[in-house]
């Protein structure tokens, strides 16, 4: 989980430096993240919390490895994951568990929606099509009623409390 939480943070927060090397991914976390915010202080603000997690993934660890680094321990770390689901429906049999709630939420992070095109993407639906459809599976038992990449929250009865 570790792995692939701080590469998809990486390819949402750190632009250039990165895993993604793209600091057009790091525009696009500001504007799916930040859009609300007033664009007097927005850049200021962003920018002060775009140094926060970078601090944070320095002093993780994950940060001090080189973005070639990053992508190898990321796709070890989904590959192994991969094998352990090999051609079940679920981790541990035909049902879902906990297990099965944090694997969604690792992968479903690399493959949720197109605003942050990148490598690790690429590779989870090219190399490891198990975990796709596993996603796909969990997604329709569980959260039917939400869009992939939705990042609102629900509530049961199908009101949305925030108004977009």
């Amino acid at each position: 989980e570790g792995e692939v939480y701080w590469a998809v943070s990486g390819i949402r927060w750190c632009g250039d430096e990165g895993i993604g090397k793209n600091e057009a991914l790091w525009k696009s976390t500001q504007e799916t993240f930040f859009s609300k915010i007033p664009s007097v202080i927005r850049c200021a603000l962003t920018s002060m919390i775009r140094v926060s997690v970078n601090q944070a993934a320095i002093g993780q660890g994950f940060a001090r490895h080189s973005p070639d680094d990053q992508f190898y321990l990321a796709t070890r770390a989904l590959r192994s994951l991969s094998v352990q689901l090999g051609d079940q429906d679920f981790m541990l049999g035909d049902f879902p568990a906990e297990c099965d709630c944090i694997a969604l939420g690792c992968v479903e992070c690399c493959l949720d929606d197109s605003r942050w095109p990148n490598m690790l993407t690429d590779f989870v639906r090219k190399e490891l099509p198990n975990l796709v459809q596993y996603v796909s599976r969990l997604r329709a038992m569980v959260f039917s009623d939400v869009a992939p990449g939705d990042l609102r929250p629900h509530s049961r009865d199908g009101v949305n409390p925030i108004k977009k």
